[in-house]
């Protein structure tokens, strides 16, 4: 609890939102000191801006979508024009109004934040949050745990007075699978967390002597079913594990869907939300209410580590100096290089030896665990998260950060967005200075660069869209030149605190 026996501290794990019939509702989830914490924001309203010389025309062009209000609002856009705010009850009626503005040609900003991102930002909520508490609260029992879960609706929510100090103690798990390379047969699963493991398997080991947790299971779905079973139990707040989104977890929900079982692992018992990838028809984002699900290679790749293979057994090698239990078989070996050795050698343990599977599988749990532990990868996650307001498990989203962080500053400062091509410039800034290349095959190829040179330019001259069109109120001496007759104004910005 924080200094106000009324409020407790804790860090954001995961955000949705749902249109109702009440209109729009936020779920969140949080974990602290006293257990996982999930609140509700009800009643929430979408909305994008237009410009108020528009606003009979908007009015017009949407008079056939309900629960739609458009009010002015002491806001300009880039073009220095006054902008109204139009309100939905519905973000789905929002992207349909949407598609009506671009129809008609009439122009609208900021129509593609999503409304869970609205209410952080605005609130500048990223990572560890202080929450205010209300009568509104709910304790229920978390089922097949031995946790109390909060239920809070409506809460305030307030940025941590000291984020940069705050770390949340997060429980952790690993996980791993093994299955048939040439079937859909599920051969067991290993589940590794703080002085705890187990390893699930399919079929019966008749040795008793040995130290390994092991549970053997008839049938996978009495297996399936122990693993919803424990996941509960042991309630992580973090799953970690190696592409175990697009393989791990997309053959488990597979699996359940086959077997007809739900797959329940998410807090409260939720179901786990699945999100096909625009760019890559087979890749596959994942969201497990209450838990964050962080993947050993992209969250290598988001810290900017770089191997010259991703694979466990590489990069366990290099970092740890050990790697997987059943060895690759080297590539160099042409003559009798077979890709599928290891997945062959799998389904003879499987069947032959079930304690060395079953060892198999959990060293790939502790592997993992081991790889996060020895770069760190929490700490980064915590730390990106607390500074961006991204989800702690997003690859990429170095333009939702921009507007995680710009957005709710700009508002303060009375103005909104442009939309990215609202603008034109007669003339681009040059960029940097390339040479020639000189086709061929090299050895070693050095690279040198100047580090952080573009932050370096974007604090020194004040380069910053605000400061930009800022400038074109003031004076020639209040103001920084730029490129080709381009002014920033030199004590109004944004982006350059941001930096700093």
């Amino acid at each position: 609890m924080s200094d106000d026996e009324h409020s407790i501290d804790a860090f954001l794990l995961t955000r949705q939102w749902r249109d109702t019939a009440k209109g729009i509702v936020l779920d969140f989830w949080f974990t602290s000191e006293s257990g996982p914490i999930h609140i509700l924001i009800e009643n929430q309203q979408a909305v994008f801006f237009i410009r108020q010389e528009d606003a009979q025309s908007v009015f017009n062009a949407l008079n056939s979508f309900p629960g739609v209000t458009i009010k002015p609002l002491q806001l300009k856009d880039f073009n220095h024009k006054a902008v109204s705010a139009v309100y939905f009850n519905s973000q789905q009626v929002l992207y349909q109004a949407r598609e009506r503005l671009q129809q008609y040609e009439l122009q609208h900003y900021e129509a593609d934040i999503r409304p869970v991102e609205r209410y952080l930002t605005e609130r500048f909520l990223t990572g560890p949050v202080t929450i205010h508490l209300n009568d509104l609260i709910i304790d229920k029992d978390q089922s097949k745990s031995d946790k109390l879960t909060r239920l809070i609706l409506n809460p305030k929510i307030k940025p941590h007075q000291s984020p940069e100090k705050y770390q949340p103690q997060l429980k952790i798990m690993s996980l791993d699978i093994e299955t048939a390379y040439d079937t859909q047969e599920l051969y067991s699963i290993s589940l590794l967390c703080d002085k705890w493991s187990v390893t699930l398997m399919k079929g019966n080991i008749e040795e008793e002597k040995h130290t390994q947790n092991i549970e053997c299971f008839d049938t996978e779905k009495s297996l399936m079913l122990r693993f919803i079973e424990l996941m509960l139990i042991q309630d992580p707040d973090i799953i970690i594990g190696w592409n175990v989104i697009n393989f791990d977890f997309r053959f488990l929900q597979k699996k359940a869907d086959n077997l007809k079982i739900s797959l329940a692992i998410g807090r409260s018992e939720s179901l786990p939300v699945w999100r096909k990838a625009q760019t890559e028809q087979s890749h596959y984002f994942l969201l497990i209410p209450g838990r964050v699900i962080l993947d050993g290679i992209d969250t290598l790749k988001s810290a900017t580590w770089n191997f010259h293979s991703f694979s466990l057994e590489s990069v366990g090698n290099e970092l740890l100096g050990r790697g997987k239990l059943i060895k690759p078989q080297a590539q160099s070996e042409a003559k009798n290089y077979d890709p599928l050795k290891n997945a062959k050698e799998i389904k003879r343990l499987f069947y032959e030896d079930k304690l060395a599977l079953a060892a198999y599988n959990l060293e790939d749990c502790q592997l993992v665990m081991d790889i996060f532990e020895h770069t760190n990868l929490i700490a980064f996650a915590i730390e990106r998260a607390r500074l961006t307001g991204l989800e702690m498990d997003r690859t990429g989203g170095s333009v939702a950060a921009f507007d995680n962080q710009y957005l709710p500053r700009l508002h303060r400062k009375g103005f909104v967005a442009p939309n990215i091509y609202d603008r034109k410039e007669t003339v681009s800034a040059p960029g940097g200075y390339v040479m020639s290349s000189k086709p061929g095959l090299y050895d070693s190829v050095l690279v040198l660069d100047y580090k952080s040179l573009y932050p370096s330019i974007i604090r020194t001259f004040q380069v910053d869209p605000f400061a930009h069109i800022r400038a074109e109120e003031l004076d020639e001496s209040q103001c920084i030149p730029g490129f080709n007759g381009i002014q920033f104004s030199r004590d109004e910005s944004i982006l350059p605190e941001i930096i700093t």
